[in-house]
């Protein structure tokens, strides 16, 4: 007998007979312990739905329970007069009830029951219809009438939805523990049916019963208001008890049971059939073993191929490669692939074959590789030199254009700041008349509205250049353009003595899709550069419409100083103007024309210009309307003149209307009204959301103003309250969340529109227009708001705001020491709204970072920002006491 044949002998009997044992000691195990696993498995799931329906029913007890509790249903219950219970309680309860429904998304229908049976009041989620008000025929009232439980349980179908639903039932007694009625909560059985249909297997079998074995619940449908036979239901009902598995057979299946007793006195009943319990166990039995037998054949041959493998082969192979070296073959090599004998083997025999070989080709490898590594070498260093010099030079153009940015920028915000510090000093201490103050308090508002229109340059180019620039797309007035265009150019011009021209060529369109807002802000910065680089001469707009190319074309003209091409070709680069004394002489942070041209393209429109040194520019401004249909006009009829003649109080006539306003902060009161003043309107101030949807239901008015933050009752809350309970008149929500997502959530949920604060009084006279259908002149807004800052009451309101700001920081670190961040966000967002009426735009940014915070917790950034707060207001106030 060979060698090999021994071997195999061998390990059949070494590898066979452990693994046979094993096998039966495994099968025997796997049987008993997947019957045990499949006992546990009914047992837990039937515990988890016996919790799970316990959990609910004690939920929906509790919350009836609380319910009827509640301070008005008792109040209803305890009026007798039915004329005066529906009057003064009525629409309290249905409110209460409505906010139940919102709670609990089951409950959709809530009522009282007088002791005989009918309705007394009711509320439904689905807005059906009331077929009977008679309830003594339901199956609850007959059964609640013959217990002494106050609290009962229901299961039947509604006739008002012919579908089956719970109810839930409280009994109701008056001050006096007189019985009133029932408190009835009609609930949607699908959180029921849904425990019902989780089950073991496909033969699964889950049923809820009463007490006369009737099956409520099951998620088999046609069980469903089935009684279970007598002797299945008084195995039941001893299961119950004694808690053991009832193999019973039911519905032409063996089965295995288990029963869970529920509150309420009734029974849960989870099964599975014997024969799906028992497959896996067969299955499982016949796998293992033949998972036994084939681990036997193949491990026996598996071993006998490794030793044929690990042994014998490489013997065989060392003899033939001992050969071919005797033949003079240096470069053969054995495959070291092993860390045993036999490797160890391989390994010596390459040694020695390979020896004077390996230092040969390792000499000629080094020589071929050495001047291609030094190449290597030498190209790596140049390149980072080449790029270290390149960063070096860009480094140094950066920190130059900084510098000059940073020059400029100081020399642009310094130079309006130093004139309104200057006027309004002069207007504090040394005007003489009325007449000379209002005229330095108008050069106070001009150069804030150039400090502003500076500021509004450097946030758009950053929200270019970081990509969340927010564009509109609505319909844009062609005619109304032109009006503002010409009504901001004439004036500019008429102050430096050069012409301005406007020519229409018809045909033009009347409107097309655009942002107004970004167009108008395009044509203002072209029309506003022409005029400052124009000493004498003209300034010409010229306007048509390219039918053929569907083109809107503005060319702006001017005789003004004109560029050079070197000029021409840093033109459109933020930071920059023509060189530095143009700067010096004229003005202007140099990114006018950047914004321009970006805000261009992102309107699908490009900006061109032709210019010559000394003799003037031409700015060609086009917007391609290819992808749209637009109407022409061959001419505009009765084109208007803004007359700045027109007094403030013509602005709006609201003689005939009535607000509500809802604001809880004094000053934003105050100034709402001095801002509506002129209108002639008639309006009522509220202080919460509660009170503006108590009076606003109670009395008639043509609009509400809605500030969305306010204690007690948010706006929003008041807003989706009023919607709800048939309010249909326009709502404008007031937010200092001017954000595009808050704007647009305030208004999927009931508002007509929003005016973000600090209040614009052109948008808010704009929205009072549009709703109320007041009419209206034009007027000038510069004087009118001049005139509200200097009235008594602004005065008053702004001294009582600063007085104030010293307490708002003890509160502020009152509440973060006593981490109440809910408080700590409104107080926040009050003093953000408050401070940027008042025009502290350093505190306003600074109270919305804190309520931003705290709306999160951050602890770190409340406590940081708080501390900025603080010394800014210090500051300020500071710099008052010493003016």
């Amino acid at each position: 007998m060979k060698l090999s044949h021994k071997i195999l002998i061998f390990v059949i009997l070494i590898i066979a007979t452990p693994m046979v044992i094993v096998g039966f000691f495994a099968y025997s195990t796997t049987q008993s312990s997947i019957k045990t696993q499949a006992s546990l498995a009914i047992k837990s799931q039937l515990q988890q739905q016996a919790i799970t329906l316990g959990s609910y029913l004690d939920t929906i007890h509790s919350a009836l329970s609380l319910l009827s509790s509640s301070h008005i249903v008792s109040e209803y219950i305890t009026i007798k007069s039915e004329q005066h219970r529906y009057a003064i309680l009525l629409a309290p309860l249905l409110e209460q009830f409505a906010q139940y429904s919102d709670s609990y998304q089951d409950f959709y229908e809530f009522r009282i029951v007088r002791p005989d049976g009918l309705e007394d009041a009711r509320f439904s989620t689905t807005f059906g219809n009331n077929k009977s008000q008679n309830e003594s025929n339901m199956l609850w009232y007959q059964e609640i009438k013959q217990t002494h439980n106050k609290f009962h349980f229901s299961i039947e179908t509604n006739p008002d939805t012919q579908s089956i639903a719970i109810f839930a039932v409280e009994k109701l007694f008056d001050s006096n523990n007189v019985f009133s009625g029932y408190l009835v909560a009609t609930i949607e059985p699908s959180v029921f049916q849904n425990i019902m249909d989780e089950t073991l297997g496909d033969t699964g079998i889950a049923m809820m019963l009463d007490t006369d074995g009737e099956i409520i619940l099951s998620n088999k449908a046609k069980l469903r208001n089935q009684f279970l036979p007598k002797f299945f239901f008084e195995k039941v009902t001893a299961s119950a008890q004694s808690h053991d598995l009832l193999e019973v057979h039911f519905n032409n299946i063996d089965m295995v049971f288990e029963v869970k007793s529920l509150p309420l006195n009734l029974f849960l009943v989870s099964g599975i059939s014997i024969d799906e319990l028992s497959k896996s166990s067969r299955d499982l039995s016949i796998i293992t073993i033949l998972t036994v037998v084939t681990m036997v054949i193949i491990a026996t041959f598996l071993t006998y191929f490794l030793i044929q493998k690990t042994i014998l082969g490489p013997i065989a192979r060392l003899d033939q490669a001992s050969k071919q070296v005797g033949d003079g073959q240096l470069t053969i090599r054995l495959p070291v692939k092993r860390n045993d004998e036999i490797g160890s083997l391989f390994s010596s025999f390459n040694k020695m074959v390979s020896s004077l070989n390996t230092s040969n080709q390792s000499i000629q490898d080094y020589k071929d590789h050495l001047e291609e590594k030094v190449d290597s070498r030498t190209l790596a260093l140049k390149n980072a030199n080449t790029e270290l010099i390149n960063a070096r030079q860009t480094a140094e153009q950066a920190n130059e254009l900084k510098s000059r940015f940073l020059a400029n920028m100081s020399h642009e915000i310094r130079t309006p700041l130093t004139a309104i510090q200057g006027f309004s000093e002069h207007a504090l201490h040394s005007a003489t008349d009325v007449k000379q103050k209002d005229e330095l308090i108008s050069k106070v508002v001009k150069n804030s509205i150039h400090l502003t229109a500076l500021l509004n340059d450097i946030l758009d180019l950053s929200k270019i250049e970081s990509g969340k620039l927010d564009i509109e797309q609505i319909d844009t007035h062609l005619f109304d353009l032109i009006d503002e265009l010409n009504g901001f150019a004439e004036p500019l011009c008429a102050e430096k003595s050069i012409d301005f021209n406007l020519y229409c060529e018809y045909p033009l369109p009347v409107k097309f899709v655009s942002d107004p807002t970004r167009l108008r802000q395009i044509l203002f910065n072209l029309t506003s550069n022409a005029i400052k680089f124009t000493q004498k001469g003209h300034v010409t707009i010229t306007l048509e419409y390219v039918e053929k190319y569907k083109k809107l074309v503005f060319q702006i003209q001017d005789t003004g100083i004109g560029m050079s091409p070197e000029e021409l070709n840093k033109l459109f680069k933020p930071f920059t103007q023509a060189d530095t004394s143009t700067t010096r002489h004229f003005g202007g942070t140099g990114l006018g024309l950047a914004i321009s041209r970006h805000l261009a393209g992102y309107l699908n429109s490009e900006i061109s210009v032709k210019s010559e040194k000394g003799i003037g520019s031409l700015f060609v401004f086009s917007m391609d309307l290819s992808n749209q249909d637009v109407e022409l006009i061959a001419e505009r009829i009765n084109i208007s003149k803004i007359d700045k003649s027109v007094s403030p109080t013509s602005v709006l006539d609201l003689s005939k209307s009535r607000l509500l306003i809802a604001e809880d902060n004094p000053d934003n009161q105050t100034l709402i009204k001095l801002i509506l003043q002129p209108t002639k309107v008639d309006y009522t101030l509220v202080n919460n959301g509660s009170e503006a949807v108590e009076i606003a239901l109670s009395e008639d008015f043509d609009m509400i103003l809605m500030d969305m933050q306010m204690p007690v009752m948010g706006g929003l809350e008041a807003t989706k309250m009023l919607r709800q309970l048939g309010y249909d008149g326009p709502i404008i929500a007031l937010t200092a969340n001017s954000m595009k997502s808050e704007t647009e959530s305030y208004l999927s949920q009931g508002c007509d529109a929003c005016v973000a604060k600090p209040i614009d009084t052109k948008e808010l006279f704009k929205q009072l227009q549009h709703f109320l259908k007041a009419q209206a002149q034009i007027f000038d807004f510069a004087d009118f708001q001049n005139r509200i800052t200097q009235s008594e009451d602004y005065q008053k309101m702004k001294n009582n705001f600063e007085s104030g700001l010293t307490n708002t920081i003890i509160v502020f670190n009152q509440l973060i020491e006593v981490e109440n961040y809910q408080e700590l966000s409104h107080e926040a967002h009050k003093l953000k709204g408050t401070s940027g009426n008042m025009g502290w735009s350093e505190i306003t940014e600074l109270a919305s970072t804190i309520e931003i915070a705290a709306n999160k917790q951050d602890v770190e950034t409340i406590k940081k920002a708080t501390l900025e707060l603080s010394k800014v207001i210090e500051e300020k106030l500071t710099r008052k006491h010493h003016e």
